[in-house]
């Protein structure tokens, strides 16, 4: 019986080395609008730094201090992947907006979202999130910036 027993465990031990392994890589567009009034993000942000999106207009006569990148990550064990998603994309806000403070700025511009060396996505309504086996992921991109007038 042990004999047997042992030999099934190598057996599933020589099969599970063999297969390949199973790396999750989802990807997500997800409302931004939605996200912004989410509990995450409004627990996140104090609205000090006024954020705008892809496209999104901003005064013409403001000045740029430094461009910035932001990583969220989150862990999905006990979440959906799109709660985990809007967690993440909270979490580089508060990036985002941490930096600014510190940089003297009061907004970040043209924010955008990309996934490693990947295309851009630059939306006034959409971010894009990866959601891997056990985190999702969300990288930004903005201009820290002076609004004029202040």
């Amino acid at each position: 019986m042990k004999k047997q027993m042992a030999m099934a465990i190598l057996g599933v031990s020589i099969t599970a080395t063999l297969l390949p392994a199973q790396a999750r890589n989802v990807k997500y567009m997800v409302s931004i609008p939605n996200t912004l009034e989410s509990e995450q993000v409004k627990a996140k942000l104090d609205g000090s730094v006024k954020l705008f999106f892809g496209p999104q207009a901003y005064a013409n006569d403001s000045r740029t201090i430094a461009s910035m990148n932001a990583h969220g990550k989150m862990s999905i064990e006990f979440k959906a992947d799109i709660a985990s998603c809007q967690a993440s994309f909270a979490d580089a806000l508060g990036t985002l907006q941490n930096n600014a403070k510190a940089a003297g700025a009061d907004a970040v511009v043209n924010i955008v979202s990309y996934f490693k060396n990947g295309p851009v996505m630059s939306s006034a309504t959409e971010f894009e999130c990866r959601a891997g086996s056990n985190f999702s992921h969300v990288m930004l991109k903005g201009e820290l910036v002076k609004l004029s007038g202040k």
